[in-house]
Protein backbone atom coordinates (compact mmCIF):
# COMPACT_ATOMS: atom_id res chain seq x y z
CA UNK A 1 0.00 0.00 0.00
CA UNK A 2 2.46 2.30 0.83
CA UNK A 3 4.33 1.59 -2.78
CA UNK A 4 1.55 3.69 -4.41
CA UNK A 5 3.06 6.84 -6.67
CA UNK A 6 0.03 8.67 -6.00
CA UNK A 7 -1.56 9.05 -1.89
CA UNK A 8 -4.90 9.57 -2.00
CA UNK A 9 -4.74 11.10 1.74
CA UNK A 10 -3.03 12.60 3.80
CA UNK A 11 -2.47 9.59 6.06
CA UNK A 12 -1.30 7.70 2.85
CA UNK A 13 1.43 10.12 2.61
CA UNK A 14 2.61 10.62 6.18
CA UNK A 15 2.84 6.74 5.73
CA UNK A 16 4.24 6.49 2.39
CA UNK A 17 6.71 9.23 3.73
CA UNK A 18 7.60 7.39 6.78
CA UNK A 19 10.35 4.55 6.92
CA UNK A 20 8.14 1.84 8.56
CA UNK A 21 5.53 -0.73 7.20
CA UNK A 22 1.64 -0.27 7.56
CA UNK A 23 1.86 -3.01 10.70
CA UNK A 24 4.17 -1.14 12.13
CA UNK A 25 2.43 2.10 12.30
CA UNK A 26 -1.00 -0.29 13.52
CA UNK A 27 1.86 -1.31 16.71
CA UNK A 28 3.03 1.86 17.50
CA UNK A 29 -1.00 2.67 17.54
CA UNK A 30 -1.97 0.21 19.82
CA UNK A 31 1.05 1.35 21.80
CA UNK A 32 0.37 5.01 21.81
CA UNK A 33 -3.40 4.69 22.64
CA UNK A 34 -1.78 2.41 25.77
CA UNK A 35 0.44 5.41 26.44
CA UNK A 36 -3.01 7.32 26.55
CA UNK A 37 -4.84 5.12 28.48
CA UNK A 38 -7.32 4.71 25.53
CA UNK A 39 -9.12 1.76 26.34
CA UNK A 40 -11.41 1.92 23.22
CA UNK A 41 -9.11 2.50 20.39
CA UNK A 42 -7.96 0.26 18.28
CA UNK A 43 -6.51 -0.30 14.38
CA UNK A 44 -5.75 -2.92 12.45
CA UNK A 45 -4.43 -3.22 9.28
CA UNK A 46 -7.11 -3.96 7.40
CA UNK A 47 -8.37 -0.82 8.93
CA UNK A 48 -5.60 1.49 8.28
CA UNK A 49 -6.05 0.36 4.82
CA UNK A 50 -9.62 2.19 4.56
CA UNK A 51 -8.40 5.07 6.48
CA UNK A 52 -5.44 5.32 3.83
CA UNK A 53 -8.18 4.77 0.90
CA UNK A 54 -10.31 7.68 2.71
CA UNK A 55 -12.80 4.81 2.53
CA UNK A 56 -14.82 5.96 5.91
CA UNK A 57 -16.16 8.45 7.15
CA UNK A 58 -15.80 8.59 10.83
CA UNK A 59 -14.14 6.22 13.95
CA UNK A 60 -14.46 6.24 17.39
CA UNK A 61 -13.67 9.37 19.18
CA UNK A 62 -10.94 7.21 20.57
CA UNK A 63 -9.91 6.07 17.84
CA UNK A 64 -9.36 9.67 16.45
CA UNK A 65 -8.04 11.50 19.28
CA UNK A 66 -5.07 8.80 19.25
CA UNK A 67 -4.74 9.18 15.39
CA UNK A 68 -4.30 13.60 16.15
CA UNK A 69 -1.28 12.26 18.65
CA UNK A 70 0.58 10.15 16.36
CA UNK A 71 0.14 11.79 13.16
CA UNK A 72 -0.04 15.55 14.41
CA UNK A 73 -3.73 16.40 12.49
CA UNK A 74 -7.18 15.74 13.24
CA UNK A 75 -8.93 12.72 11.95
CA UNK A 76 -10.84 14.96 9.17
CA UNK A 77 -7.60 16.08 7.61
CA UNK A 78 -5.72 12.79 8.19
CA UNK A 79 -8.26 11.20 5.91
CA UNK A 80 -8.67 14.21 3.66
CA UNK A 81 -6.61 16.20 0.88
CA UNK A 82 -2.42 14.80 1.02
CA UNK A 83 -1.62 18.14 0.14
CA UNK A 84 -2.29 19.26 3.37
CA UNK A 85 0.64 20.43 5.80
CA UNK A 86 3.00 20.40 2.93
CA UNK A 87 4.85 23.77 4.15
CA UNK A 88 5.67 22.07 7.63
CA UNK A 89 7.76 18.60 8.36
CA UNK A 90 5.46 16.15 10.18
CA UNK A 91 6.73 14.36 13.07
CA UNK A 92 5.25 10.90 13.92
CA UNK A 93 4.90 10.83 17.39
CA UNK A 94 6.73 7.55 18.77
CA UNK A 95 5.83 5.82 22.64
CA UNK A 96 8.73 7.43 24.72
CA UNK A 97 11.15 4.84 25.57
CA UNK A 98 10.41 4.02 29.35
CA UNK A 99 10.69 0.91 32.00
CA UNK A 100 7.91 0.06 34.57
CA UNK A 101 8.38 -0.91 37.57
CA UNK A 102 5.01 -2.69 38.69
CA UNK A 103 3.83 -1.96 42.29
CA UNK A 104 0.24 -3.40 41.42
CA UNK A 105 -1.72 -4.83 39.07
CA UNK A 106 -5.28 -3.61 37.64
CA UNK A 107 -4.48 0.29 37.22
CA UNK A 108 -2.17 3.04 35.44
CA UNK A 109 -2.39 4.71 38.84
CA UNK A 110 -0.27 1.16 39.41
CA UNK A 111 2.54 1.55 38.09
CA UNK A 112 5.72 3.89 38.27
CA UNK A 113 7.29 4.66 34.56
CA UNK A 114 10.96 5.54 35.64
CA UNK A 115 13.51 7.07 32.82
CA UNK A 116 14.94 3.76 30.98
CA UNK A 117 18.30 5.34 31.54
CA UNK A 118 17.59 6.29 35.32
CA UNK A 119 16.25 2.31 35.38
CA UNK A 120 19.35 0.65 33.54
CA UNK A 121 21.92 2.39 35.96
CA UNK A 122 20.33 1.43 38.86
CA UNK A 123 20.11 -2.46 37.56
CA UNK A 124 23.79 -2.40 36.28
CA UNK A 125 24.70 -1.07 39.62
CA UNK A 126 22.93 -3.59 41.49
CA UNK A 127 24.76 -6.31 38.99
CA UNK A 128 27.92 -4.77 39.17
CA UNK A 129 27.55 -5.65 43.31
CA UNK A 130 26.40 -9.10 42.82
CA UNK A 131 28.76 -9.62 40.53
CA UNK A 132 31.71 -9.01 42.70
CA UNK A 133 30.02 -10.78 45.51
CA UNK A 134 29.69 -13.89 43.52
CA UNK A 135 33.53 -13.50 41.90
CA UNK A 136 35.33 -12.11 45.21
CA UNK A 137 37.12 -15.13 46.01
CA UNK A 138 38.51 -18.08 44.60
CA UNK A 139 36.38 -20.84 47.20
CA UNK A 140 33.19 -21.49 47.43
CA UNK A 141 31.74 -20.27 50.74
CA UNK A 142 28.25 -19.14 52.45
CA UNK A 143 28.30 -15.85 51.47
CA UNK A 144 28.35 -17.18 47.57
CA UNK A 145 25.74 -19.56 48.55
CA UNK A 146 23.32 -16.57 50.22
CA UNK A 147 24.15 -14.57 46.40
CA UNK A 148 23.19 -17.11 44.45
CA UNK A 149 19.46 -17.58 46.28
CA UNK A 150 19.00 -13.70 46.33
CA UNK A 151 19.86 -13.95 42.51
CA UNK A 152 17.28 -16.48 41.92
CA UNK A 153 14.84 -14.56 44.50
CA UNK A 154 14.90 -11.41 42.14
CA UNK A 155 14.57 -13.47 39.15
CA UNK A 156 11.86 -15.13 40.42
CA UNK A 157 10.10 -11.94 41.01
CA UNK A 158 11.15 -10.62 37.82
CA UNK A 159 9.56 -13.04 35.81
CA UNK A 160 6.41 -12.12 36.86
CA UNK A 161 7.14 -8.52 36.52
CA UNK A 162 9.08 -8.71 32.99
CA UNK A 163 8.17 -10.69 29.63
CA UNK A 164 10.22 -14.44 29.38
CA UNK A 165 12.57 -12.69 27.07
CA UNK A 166 14.26 -10.51 29.19
CA UNK A 167 14.29 -12.82 32.23
CA UNK A 168 16.04 -15.46 29.71
CA UNK A 169 19.56 -13.90 29.27
CA UNK A 170 20.20 -12.92 33.11
CA UNK A 171 19.29 -16.78 33.97
CA UNK A 172 21.38 -18.31 31.43
CA UNK A 173 24.23 -15.40 32.69
CA UNK A 174 23.89 -16.76 36.38
CA UNK A 175 23.31 -20.49 35.82
CA UNK A 176 26.63 -20.36 33.64
CA UNK A 177 28.43 -18.78 37.04
CA UNK A 178 26.71 -21.60 39.09
CA UNK A 179 28.00 -24.14 36.53
CA UNK A 180 31.09 -22.53 37.14
CA UNK A 181 31.54 -23.05 40.76
CA UNK A 182 30.41 -26.66 40.68
CA UNK A 183 33.42 -26.96 38.38
CA UNK A 184 35.50 -25.68 41.29
CA UNK A 185 35.15 -28.64 43.01
CA UNK A 186 33.98 -27.14 46.28
CA UNK A 187 34.16 -28.45 49.33
CA UNK A 188 31.35 -31.22 50.19
CA UNK A 189 29.04 -29.09 52.23
CA UNK A 190 28.57 -26.44 49.46
CA UNK A 191 28.17 -28.68 46.24
CA UNK A 192 24.34 -29.54 48.01
CA UNK A 193 23.68 -25.69 48.22
CA UNK A 194 24.72 -25.38 44.32
CA UNK A 195 22.39 -28.38 43.00
CA UNK A 196 19.74 -26.48 44.80
CA UNK A 197 20.61 -22.95 43.41
CA UNK A 198 20.94 -24.36 39.98
CA UNK A 199 17.85 -26.59 40.05
CA UNK A 200 15.76 -23.35 41.00
CA UNK A 201 17.72 -21.47 37.53
CA UNK A 202 17.16 -24.70 35.21
CA UNK A 203 13.33 -24.64 36.28
CA UNK A 204 13.24 -21.03 35.74
CA UNK A 205 14.66 -21.02 32.16
CA UNK A 206 12.06 -24.32 31.37
CA UNK A 207 9.32 -21.68 32.17
CA UNK A 208 10.57 -19.19 30.06
CA UNK A 209 11.36 -21.58 27.08
CA UNK A 210 8.14 -23.05 27.13
CA UNK A 211 6.10 -19.76 27.52
CA UNK A 212 8.05 -18.79 24.04
CA UNK A 213 7.09 -21.61 22.46
CA UNK A 214 10.53 -23.64 22.62
CA UNK A 215 9.71 -27.31 24.08
CA UNK A 216 12.89 -28.92 23.35
CA UNK A 217 14.64 -26.33 25.22
CA UNK A 218 12.46 -26.54 28.11
CA UNK A 219 12.42 -30.29 28.34
CA UNK A 220 16.28 -30.07 28.47
CA UNK A 221 16.56 -27.46 31.23
CA UNK A 222 13.36 -28.96 33.07
CA UNK A 223 15.64 -31.86 33.00
CA UNK A 224 18.44 -30.61 34.25
CA UNK A 225 16.45 -29.03 37.37
CA UNK A 226 15.21 -32.25 38.30
CA UNK A 227 18.96 -33.89 38.14
CA UNK A 228 19.51 -30.97 40.56
CA UNK A 229 16.87 -31.34 42.66
CA UNK A 230 17.82 -35.03 43.12
CA UNK A 231 21.17 -34.48 43.67
CA UNK A 232 20.15 -31.69 46.17
CA UNK A 233 18.63 -33.97 47.94
CA UNK A 234 15.63 -30.99 47.33
CA UNK A 235 12.45 -33.27 47.32
CA UNK A 236 9.71 -30.41 47.87
CA UNK A 237 11.24 -28.25 44.99
CA UNK A 238 10.90 -31.44 42.65
CA UNK A 239 6.98 -30.90 42.89
CA UNK A 240 7.84 -27.39 41.61
CA UNK A 241 10.06 -29.11 38.56
CA UNK A 242 7.25 -31.88 38.00
CA UNK A 243 4.55 -29.07 37.69
CA UNK A 244 6.98 -27.37 34.78
CA UNK A 245 7.47 -30.97 33.00
CA UNK A 246 3.67 -31.32 32.88
CA UNK A 247 3.20 -27.81 31.62
CA UNK A 248 5.30 -28.70 28.59
CA UNK A 249 3.44 -31.85 27.91
CA UNK A 250 0.29 -30.11 28.34
CA UNK A 251 1.10 -27.53 25.66
CA UNK A 252 2.84 -30.38 23.33
CA UNK A 253 -0.83 -31.81 23.67
CA UNK A 254 0.52 -34.85 25.36
CA UNK A 255 -2.47 -35.11 28.15
CA UNK A 256 -2.11 -38.20 29.47
CA UNK A 257 2.07 -37.94 30.17
CA UNK A 258 0.84 -34.28 31.90
CA UNK A 259 -1.89 -36.03 34.05
CA UNK A 260 0.80 -38.18 35.20
CA UNK A 261 3.79 -35.90 35.78
CA UNK A 262 1.51 -34.25 37.93
CA UNK A 263 0.51 -36.80 39.95
CA UNK A 264 4.03 -37.88 40.32
CA UNK A 265 4.75 -34.49 41.44
CA UNK A 266 2.33 -34.47 44.04
CA UNK A 267 4.32 -37.84 45.53
CA UNK A 268 6.86 -35.34 46.62
CA UNK A 269 4.93 -32.42 47.09
CA UNK A 270 5.60 -30.95 50.76
CA UNK A 271 3.20 -27.28 50.60
CA UNK A 272 -0.41 -26.53 49.83
CA UNK A 273 0.39 -24.29 47.09
CA UNK A 274 2.55 -26.50 45.42
CA UNK A 275 -0.12 -29.57 45.46
CA UNK A 276 -2.66 -26.60 44.55
CA UNK A 277 -0.49 -26.27 41.49
CA UNK A 278 -0.12 -29.84 40.71
CA UNK A 279 -3.89 -30.63 40.75
CA UNK A 280 -4.81 -27.55 39.05
CA UNK A 281 -2.89 -28.50 36.01
CA UNK A 282 -3.60 -32.16 36.81
CA UNK A 283 -7.66 -31.14 36.46
CA UNK A 284 -6.81 -29.09 32.79
CA UNK A 285 -4.93 -32.20 31.16
CA UNK A 286 -7.72 -34.33 32.28
CA UNK A 287 -10.75 -31.78 30.37
CA UNK A 288 -8.32 -31.92 27.49
CA UNK A 289 -8.53 -35.30 27.26
CA UNK A 290 -12.56 -35.34 28.13
CA UNK A 291 -12.25 -37.04 31.10
CA UNK A 292 -14.57 -35.27 33.07
CA UNK A 293 -14.29 -38.00 36.35
CA UNK A 294 -10.84 -37.23 36.27
CA UNK A 295 -10.82 -33.48 36.22
CA UNK A 296 -13.87 -32.86 38.61
CA UNK A 297 -11.82 -35.08 40.62
CA UNK A 298 -8.63 -33.17 40.41
CA UNK A 299 -11.01 -29.78 40.82
CA UNK A 300 -12.59 -30.89 43.95
CA UNK A 301 -9.54 -31.34 45.46
CA UNK A 302 -8.08 -28.10 44.36
CA UNK A 303 -11.11 -26.21 45.85
CA UNK A 304 -10.62 -27.67 48.96
CA UNK A 305 -7.02 -26.55 48.71
CA UNK A 306 -8.12 -22.94 47.67
CA UNK A 307 -10.30 -22.51 50.41
CA UNK A 308 -7.57 -23.18 52.95
CA UNK A 309 -5.35 -20.59 50.97
CA UNK A 310 -7.41 -17.83 50.92
CA UNK A 311 -5.56 -14.74 52.09
CA UNK A 312 -2.88 -16.76 53.32
CA UNK A 313 0.80 -15.89 52.13
CA UNK A 314 2.72 -18.11 50.06
CA UNK A 315 5.70 -20.39 50.58
CA UNK A 316 7.64 -18.88 48.31
CA UNK A 317 7.95 -15.82 45.93
CA UNK A 318 6.90 -14.76 42.40
CA UNK A 319 6.57 -17.56 39.95
CA UNK A 320 7.19 -19.95 42.64
CA UNK A 321 3.97 -19.27 44.58
CA UNK A 322 0.48 -20.64 42.89
CA UNK A 323 -1.98 -18.86 44.77
CA UNK A 324 -5.60 -19.42 44.86
CA UNK A 325 -6.08 -17.00 42.11
CA UNK A 326 -3.86 -18.88 39.39
CA UNK A 327 -5.99 -22.01 40.22
CA UNK A 328 -9.06 -20.13 39.84
CA UNK A 329 -8.32 -19.40 36.07
CA UNK A 330 -6.66 -22.72 35.57
CA UNK A 331 -10.24 -24.39 37.10
CA UNK A 332 -11.95 -21.89 34.23
CA UNK A 333 -9.94 -23.35 31.21
CA UNK A 334 -10.38 -26.85 32.69
CA UNK A 335 -14.36 -26.07 32.97
CA UNK A 336 -14.42 -24.86 29.78
CA UNK A 337 -12.87 -27.72 27.97
CA UNK A 338 -15.00 -30.16 29.32
CA UNK A 339 -18.35 -27.83 28.12
CA UNK A 340 -21.49 -28.29 29.08
CA UNK A 341 -24.08 -25.69 30.68
CA UNK A 342 -23.04 -26.50 34.08
CA UNK A 343 -19.14 -26.50 33.49
CA UNK A 344 -20.01 -22.97 31.62
CA UNK A 345 -21.65 -21.63 34.43
CA UNK A 346 -18.20 -22.32 36.87
CA UNK A 347 -15.85 -21.54 34.11
CA UNK A 348 -17.66 -18.08 34.19
CA UNK A 349 -17.78 -18.06 38.03
CA UNK A 350 -13.82 -19.36 38.60
CA UNK A 351 -12.83 -16.75 35.48
CA UNK A 352 -14.77 -13.97 37.59
CA UNK A 353 -13.43 -15.13 40.62
CA UNK A 354 -9.92 -15.22 38.94
CA UNK A 355 -9.48 -11.67 38.13
CA UNK A 356 -10.60 -10.67 42.12
CA UNK A 357 -8.18 -12.63 43.44
CA UNK A 358 -5.40 -11.64 41.32
CA UNK A 359 -6.02 -7.76 41.10
CA UNK A 360 -5.96 -7.77 45.30
CA UNK A 361 -2.71 -10.24 45.74
CA UNK A 362 0.50 -8.56 46.31
CA UNK A 363 2.60 -7.16 43.29
CA UNK A 364 5.45 -9.54 44.08
CA UNK A 365 2.92 -12.75 42.74
CA UNK A 366 1.59 -11.21 40.00
CA UNK A 367 1.64 -9.97 36.35
CA UNK A 368 -0.28 -8.35 33.54
CA UNK A 369 0.33 -11.69 31.92
CA UNK A 370 -1.42 -13.63 34.53
CA UNK A 371 -4.42 -10.91 34.14
CA UNK A 372 -4.78 -11.49 30.81
CA UNK A 373 -5.08 -14.85 31.20
CA UNK A 374 -7.95 -14.48 33.71
CA UNK A 375 -9.34 -12.25 30.92
CA UNK A 376 -9.53 -14.96 28.05
CA UNK A 377 -10.80 -16.97 30.34
CA UNK A 378 -13.14 -15.33 31.19
CA UNK A 379 -14.06 -13.94 27.52
CA UNK A 380 -14.38 -17.25 26.20
CA UNK A 381 -16.59 -18.54 28.80
CA UNK A 382 -18.90 -15.55 27.90
CA UNK A 383 -18.84 -16.08 24.67
CA UNK A 384 -19.82 -19.86 25.44
CA UNK A 385 -23.30 -18.33 27.10
CA UNK A 386 -24.08 -16.05 23.82
CA UNK A 387 -23.22 -13.11 25.59
CA UNK A 388 -20.94 -10.70 23.21
CA UNK A 389 -21.28 -7.67 24.93
CA UNK A 390 -19.80 -9.06 28.17
CA UNK A 391 -17.14 -11.09 25.80
CA UNK A 392 -15.75 -7.81 24.29
CA UNK A 393 -15.26 -5.83 27.67
CA UNK A 394 -13.23 -8.59 28.78
CA UNK A 395 -11.16 -9.02 25.79
CA UNK A 396 -10.73 -5.83 25.14
CA UNK A 397 -8.82 -5.33 28.17
CA UNK A 398 -6.80 -8.47 27.55
CA UNK A 399 -5.59 -6.99 23.91
CA UNK A 400 -3.87 -4.56 25.31
CA UNK A 401 -1.55 -6.72 26.79
CA UNK A 402 2.27 -5.44 25.39
CA UNK A 403 4.01 -7.68 22.38
CA UNK A 404 6.29 -8.77 25.06
CA UNK A 405 4.48 -10.32 27.23
CA UNK A 406 2.20 -11.99 24.58
CA UNK A 407 3.21 -16.13 25.85
CA UNK A 408 2.12 -18.96 23.70
CA UNK A 409 -0.42 -19.70 26.38
CA UNK A 410 -1.57 -16.24 26.04
CA UNK A 411 -1.91 -16.60 22.09
CA UNK A 412 -3.44 -20.00 22.43
CA UNK A 413 -5.95 -18.79 24.59
CA UNK A 414 -6.37 -15.30 22.22
CA UNK A 415 -7.01 -18.30 19.42
CA UNK A 416 -9.64 -19.90 20.77
CA UNK A 417 -11.40 -16.99 21.03
CA UNK A 418 -10.98 -16.43 17.37
CA UNK A 419 -12.08 -19.36 16.34
CA UNK A 420 -15.30 -19.07 18.83
CA UNK A 421 -15.99 -15.66 17.06
CA UNK A 422 -16.10 -17.77 13.75
CA UNK A 423 -19.27 -20.16 14.96
CA UNK A 424 -22.25 -19.96 13.38
CA UNK A 425 -24.28 -17.84 16.55
CA UNK A 426 -21.81 -15.16 15.61
CA UNK A 427 -22.13 -14.74 11.45
CA UNK A 428 -22.00 -11.75 9.74
CA UNK A 429 -22.24 -9.70 13.22
CA UNK A 430 -20.42 -6.38 12.82
CA UNK A 431 -19.10 -6.52 16.25
CA UNK A 432 -17.47 -9.99 16.10
CA UNK A 433 -15.88 -9.30 12.87
CA UNK A 434 -13.99 -6.22 14.32
CA UNK A 435 -12.61 -8.45 17.43
CA UNK A 436 -11.83 -11.00 14.97
CA UNK A 437 -9.80 -8.52 13.39
CA UNK A 438 -8.34 -7.16 16.71
CA UNK A 439 -7.23 -10.49 17.50
CA UNK A 440 -5.40 -11.30 14.31
CA UNK A 441 -3.36 -8.19 14.98
CA UNK A 442 -2.60 -9.73 18.52
CA UNK A 443 -1.46 -12.73 17.08
CA UNK A 444 0.71 -11.12 14.85
CA UNK A 445 2.90 -10.02 17.45
CA UNK A 446 4.27 -12.81 20.29
CA UNK A 447 6.36 -12.49 22.51
CA UNK A 448 8.76 -15.11 20.45
CA UNK A 449 8.48 -12.57 17.67
CA UNK A 450 10.35 -9.77 20.22
CA UNK A 451 13.50 -12.20 20.84
CA UNK A 452 16.81 -10.56 19.98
Amino acid sequence: MSDRSDPRTLLERLIQESDRTVEEHCENFQRRARELHERGATLSVRQLARWMAGQVDNARPASRRVAKELWGYSFKALLGSPDAGRGGTVQVVEVPRTATIVSGVGTPAAIDVVPISLQEEIAMAADDAARFARRAGVSINSELIEQFDSDVRKLAVDYLRRPPYAVFRPLAALRREIFDAVDRHPRPEFLSDLYRVDGRVSALLAHASSDLGHLYAADSHARTAWICADLAEDRPFGAYVRWVQSHIAYWRGDYDDAVQIAQSGRVVSAYPDDNLRLLSQEARAYAAMRDERGANRALVSAADIRAQLAGEPGSAAGVFHFGPGKAAYYSSEARLSLGGDTNIRGAVRDAEEALVLLSSSPARDNSVELVAAARLDLTSALLATNDLDAAIEQISGALELPTENRTVPIVGRASDIYDALGGQVFVGVAQAEEVRERISLFQAYPAARELP
